[in-house]
């Protein structure tokens, strides 16, 4: 709590006697006077001490005079206290003792409130010496507390723009409340706290035209909190007065400079009651209002400062006992200006001190604890930072010390947030817009810790609401004790109309993922999987964490429906339906998974590869399949839920996006042409459930064919039976060439990214869940952008990018912050790249990157933390234009599939499981194949292909075949055991050491004959096989080895 106080400096007094004629009653402060003796009373010491740091809430507020005091007469009126907090005009009791007067608050101060105490000016009844007030101030303690803040809520106040917020107990119940001004509105939001922090209610104040800054302060002296706001539009600060219930009333004006931006009170002229000084950054002064007592303001004062103060504050800098004036001036080359008082209101001094650019808050604390008040401004450039700047104690300021914030600060706060005795600093950030749309940054609150010394050091960001291209940032920021434990919590308005309240406490208990099944980045699970997440605390089994695991699969009924279930710790997640095979599954667990005390998990994205079926990988089979316009891009999906894959085509030509059904043998039939926007050329085309209803939408990529500044991103929603219609087209960079559909950002739906080609830019767009997007970032890579790629390459739990730039033979890296807002974090060298693949080709749990470069295959393998290692440069059939990774021989790894457009062909290089790729498969397709897709086309558990040729005006679809693999020699299989058998949780496989040498397929089927659980291992002699979900029964279990398979009985108790 920061604490004014103002008494008589300099008292007329006469020693007691009987021969004394005359007496001195000034309020309620009785002074005996005598003409022949009377002598000078001087303030000797007040307490708290001038500054303190740290004085009880429940101190009385006191001063010492050099000779004492008569009792006679009403003291009540001689020491007035107003809290900014709680009260106002405090009620209490003023004693005179001796020589000392003071002031015992009925009521405790509350943890890091303002509070000002006053003694009027005085003078002898039959005349004599003038006296002048004095003003001191001093802070209360907070409670220890761990200065870290957690938790809390944000307060949705509706669709207002709201800026600048107080705290205080507006309706006296002894917690404290909320107002934020709304400036489009031309009103202050009220918002009543229950005592827990938990805050309501609907009364919205009328004041003048657009509202910016405010106050809160008991302006007629009747013990509430009444509000002010500043006007930027009317040029007149709004007084309102509370009736002490909290409803605010009135229509007092007060006219001030022009564009008033902040507004602070102080008795300024020391006559017991509040004054106003705003802040006008339209004529660069300060307006100085005097208060009559009642609340009603006038005067005609300006103080000249700097160019454009944009905030103002009041302290006594000179030690002298008054309030001076400082303003922050965010346009006059990074002043802080200083106005010192004469005692009386008026206010003189030419001191500027320089300050970081463009500073946009002061605030004023002792942070050196020399008992005098330094300051501390904030800048808002991108790199922000805290300038602290000390006093000498007689209100000359110097030092150099910034300390780093965060992007685009714009609010400093001095408060001693850790119970330590010493004032800490926070300062809002905010994320910021580089070009139109791409965001840097994020929203929150920089704390940043004293030692006691004022060296600030620390790094905890607060994290705040999320940022958006519409500056959805926060604008200020309060704090104040709202749960009632003693400590000072945060608050801070934002511009999406809340506003986020943050507790100071530890945080809870890590509540962290400890495993996933599958495993994250598995290569071969079993197409009946059911999806699960074990944590590290039991979970609630309410409905937000049953639905708290949404599992995507791009082939096959999008977003899979399905049974959720908690045991303990586990979330499972059964599909109705199984996957496909060879399809790679996202997982999203969202933020709506709570433990047992109803703290949320922090969400976390994984993928895995679904198992397919040994096959010789020949691709001997099929057709093509006849279009009536050359198609460009191809994606496979299951679009009319009949359990076929179909195909959807896109044909720049004549703009549309063609579809055709499966008859689930891999021959296709169909005439729907899904028309795109006109003038629009699609040339890329992406099945996803993009709006949550369990069917594969169409998200189409396409430049616009009459200007090459712009892209469209085309939305088609499916439904249900593969028809396409409605939907929504959006504008990204101009010839976008590819799309990727992923859960950036953690909240269950599907956001995109495309790579804008010729424009040189990556767009990202973030879902609302229904299928609407908002482009949330534009980088600019510099080059043209041919392709990109989704996956996590730094196993942090969100979805990063990768993208290929040819013209600076890189393959760039943006990495995820985790809030679905990306980085450039670095870059591959690749020469001329064009296609790009992210999987993990040498089966170490983490993703490797691939790149085409011209007729040869980049490969990188990664290590699991964001970096990668050179690996193989694979030579294939010609210059490559896709590139897709894929089992399509059904050994457990993946393999690289590529369209070579000068030989019409297919190039297929198969994986020896540790990254290596060999062979020389040259698949015929049509003409100058563009697209590639996989996906198993008839059903037999292997991968086809399908290619979209350019100049064939055809799809070729090719077929894979299964391999019927031989019986192993008896001689080898008897050395292969299952142990113990029967089993539990797991069982141990041994086999000899002719086996051992290659990957071998672990397929478990049930008495009916369905596989329950496919793995496929490495060559060991001995491992251990986890059974994690079967069921107590008898199993087969097929393990195919490079010799033929081997036939065992499994039994499972």
């Amino acid at each position: 709590m920061v604490l004014f106080a103002t008494l008589a400096s300099r008292l007329a007094f006469l020693t007691s006697g009987a021969s004394f004629p005359a007496v001195l009653r000034t309020g309620g402060l009785l002074l005996l006077a005598g003409s022949a003796q009377a002598q000078a009373l001087t303030l000797s010491s007040v307490a708290p001490t001038r500054n303190a740091l740290a004085a009880s809430r429940a101190t009385n507020v006191a001063a010492v005079f050099s000779q004492p005091l008569s009792t006679n007469g009403t003291p009540q009126q001689a020491l007035k206290v107003f809290s900014r907090q709680a009260g106002g005009r405090k009620a209490g009791t003023v004693s005179l003792v001796g020589n000392t007067v003071s002031f015992d608050p009925a009521i405790d101060f509350k943890p890091g409130e303002t509070v000002l105490a006053t003694l009027p000016t005085m003078t002898l009844t039959g005349g004599g010496p003038v006296t002048l007030p004095h003003v001191f101030q001093f802070t209360t303690a907070a409670a220890a507390a761990p200065g870290t803040f957690n938790g809390g809520s944000e307060v949705v106040l509706g669709t207002l723009n709201h800026a600048h917020l107080a705290v205080g107990d507006v309706d006296g119940d002894g917690d404290l409340d909320f107002v934020t001004t709304n400036v489009n509105a031309n009103s202050v939001s009220v918002r009543l706290n229950n005592g827990s922090a938990s805050f309501s209610g609907t009364q919205e104040v009328p004041v003048g035209n657009a509202p910016l800054d405010l106050a809160l302060a008991d302006l007629d002296s009747d013990g509430d909190l009444d509000l002010l706001t500043t006007n930027l539009t009317s040029n007149t600060v709004s007084v309102r007065l509370n009736n002490g219930t909290g409803i605010f009333s009135g229509t007092q004006e007060v006219a001030v400079g022009t564009v008033p931006q902040s507004v602070t009170l102080g008795d300024l002229d020391g006559d017991g009651d509040l004054d106003l000084a705003v802040g006008a950054t339209g004529d660069g002064q300060v307006t100085i209002r005097l208060n009559n007592g009642s609340g009603t303001f006038s005067g005609t004062t300006a103080v000249g400062v700097g160019n454009q103060p944009v905030s103002v504050v009041l302290g006594d800098v000179d030690a002298d006992g008054d309030l001076d004036l400082l303003t922050a001036n965010y346009n006059d080359n990074a002043t802080v200006s200083v106005r010192l008082n004469n005692g009386t209101g008026t206010f003189t001094g030419t001191q500027e001190v320089v300050v970081g650019s463009l500073v946009r808050d002061l605030a004023l604390g002792d942070v050196d604890g020399d008992g005098d008040l330094d300051l501390a401004t904030v800048s808002s450039l991108h790199n922000s930072t805290i300038s602290i700047r000390l006093n000498n104690g007689s209100g000359s300021f110097g030092g150099t010390q910034e300390v780093a914030a965060r992007t685009d600060a714009s609010t400093v706060v001095l408060a001693d947030v850790d119970g330590d005795a010493d004032l800490d600093l926070l300062a809002t950030s905010h994320a910021y817009l580089d070009g139109a749309t791409s965001i840097v940054g994020s929203n929150g609150v920089s704390v940043r810790l004293n030692n006691g010394t004022g060296i600030f050091s620390g790094n905890q960001e607060v994290p705040l609401v999320q940022p958006t291209t519409n500056f959805n940032s926060p604008l200020d920021l309060a704090l104040g004790d709202v749960d009632g434990d003693g400590d000072l919590d945060l608050l801070a308005s934002n511009s999406n109309n809340s506003v986020s309240v943050r507790l100071n406490q530890l945080p809870p208990p890590a509540f962290t993922l400890t495993a996933l099944m599958p495993g994250r980045n598995t290569l071969s699970a079993a197409r009946s999987t059911p999806v699960k997440v074990t944590l590290n605390q039991s979970l609630s089994t309410d409905s937000p964490t049953l639905g708290a695991l949404h599992v995507f699969s791009a082939q096959s009924g999008g977003q899979k429906a399905g049974t959720a279930t908690v045991n303990g710790s586990t979330l499972a997640f059964t599909p109705a339906s199984g996957f496909r095979a060879g399809e790679t599954v996202f997982a999203t667990l969202t933020g709506s998974a709570l433990n047992l005390a109803g703290n949320a998990v922090k969400p976390t994205v994984f993928q895995f590869t679904t198992a397919t079926t040994r096959s010789n990988a020949l691709f001997n089979a099929g057709a093509d399949v006849a279009l009536s316009a050359a198609p460009a891009g191809v994606a496979l999906g299951d679009v009319n839920g009949d359990g076929a894959l179909d195909f959807v085509a896109a044909n720049p030509l004549i703009n549309t996006v063609s579809v055709r059904l499966n008859s689930g043998t891999g021959t296709f039939s169909g005439t729907q042409e899904v028309a795109v926007s006109p003038g629009r050329t699609p040339e890329f085309v992406a099945l996803g459930d993009v709006d949550g209803d369990g069917d594969l939408d169409l998200v189409v990529a396409a430049s616009d064919a009459a200007t090459t500044n712009t892209g469209s991103l085309i939305v088609r929603l499916n439904n249900g039976t593969g028809l396409f219609s409605s939907g929504a087209s959006y504008s990204i960079g101009y010839a976008p060439r590819s799309v990727v559909l992923g859960d950036f950002d953690g909240d269950g739906d599907l956001d995109l990214a495309t790579a804008n080609g010729a424009a040189g830019t990556l767009s990202v767009s973030h879902n609302d869940g229904k299928g609407v997007f908002v482009e949330t970032q534009r980088f600019n890579l510099r080059s043209t952008v041919a392709n990109i790629a989704v996956g996590d390459i730094d196993g942090d739990g969100a979805l990063d990018l990768v993208a290929t730039t040819a013209l600076t033979n890189a393959v760039q890296l943006l990495r995820n912050g985790g809030n679905g807002l990306f980085a450039i974090a670095g870059t591959l060298s690749v020469s001329s790249p064009g296609s790009v693949a992210l999987g993990d080709v040498n089966g170490d749990g983490t993703l490797d990157v691939l790149a085409t470069s011209g007729a040869t295959v980049s490969v990188r393998l990664g290590n699991g933390a964001g970096a990668f290692s050179s690996g193989q440069s694979l030579a294939t059939d010609g210059p490559l234009y896709a590139l897709a990774l894929g089992d399509v021989d059904g050994d457990g790894d993946l393999d690289v599939v590529g369209t070579s457009y000068n030989t019409n062909a297919v190039s297929v290089r198969l994986n020896n499981g540790a990254g290596t790729f060999s062979g020389a498969t040259a698949v015929a397709v049509g003409t100058l194949p563009y697209g590639l897709a996989l996906g198993d086309l008839n059903n037999d558990g292997t991968l086809d292909l399908a290619t979209a040729n350019r100049s064939g005006n055809s799809v070729s679809i090719r077929l894979n075949s299964q391999v019927l693999l031989a019986t192993v020699p008896a001689q080898l299989a008897a050395q292969v055991s299952l142990y113990p058998n029967p089993a539990h949780s797991s069982v141990q496989l041994h086999l000899p050491a002719e086996l051992a040498r290659h990957s071998v397929q672990l397929r478990v089927l049930n008495t009916l004959g369905q596989v329950v659980m496919q793995q496929n291992l490495a060559g060991q002699v001995a491992q251990q096989v986890s059974l994690p979900s079967l069921a107590a029964g008898v199993y087969q279990v097929q393990i195919g080895t490079r010799l033929g398979v081997i036939h065992e009985r499994l039994l499972v108790e």
